[in-house]
């Protein structure tokens, strides 16, 4: 949110929408709304998902966009956003499914007729890589990676 409010971009955290999304953009005349979740498993995933679509979201044609930050504390992303992508696909009744072409075989967008007003609802999905596990020498030998 501090970096889009440099931009002189209205963001939020846990602003009001139907309850309190973790983000909420609003650009011109239009809001998206953002989820954040710890994806330890896809069925944290899709809590993230059902609050952005069925909860947080209106579908009215100024708030028909909406993203889920997915914050993985392991390795392995792609596989686990491989695995997500094929859960959601089982279980929503999505319009579409395609890569995002700003970071394609990381994030995708998917697409479902909004579950109130029937009009698309649009949904960047988004990895955020936390694992972080150094290998080098000087990693191996601190003190916070030695066995205690």
């Amino acid at each position: 949110c501090s970096y889009l409010r440099s931009r002189k971009i209205f963001a939020e955290h846990d602003a009001s929408s139907n309850g309190n999304p973790d983000i909420k953009v609003l650009w011109k005349n239009n809001a998206w709304l953002g989820e954040a979740k710890i994806a330890r498993s896809n069925t944290d995933s899709m809590e993230g998902w059902k609050q952005l679509v069925d909860r947080y979201s209106t579908g009215e044609p100024n708030n028909c966009y909406g993203g889920l930050l997915l914050y993985f504390p392991q390795p392995n992303v792609l596989e686990k956003i491989e695995s997500w992508k094929a859960f959601l696909s089982d279980r929503a009744k999505l319009s579409s499914v395609k890569d995002c072409c700003k970071r394609p075989k990381v994030s995708f967008l998917t697409e479902i007729e909004h579950p109130v007003s029937q009009s698309p609802y649009i949904v960047r999905h988004m990895p955020v890589m936390l694992y972080f596990e150094p290998t080098d020498k000087s990693a191996r030998s601190s003190k916070k990676h030695k066995a205690s």
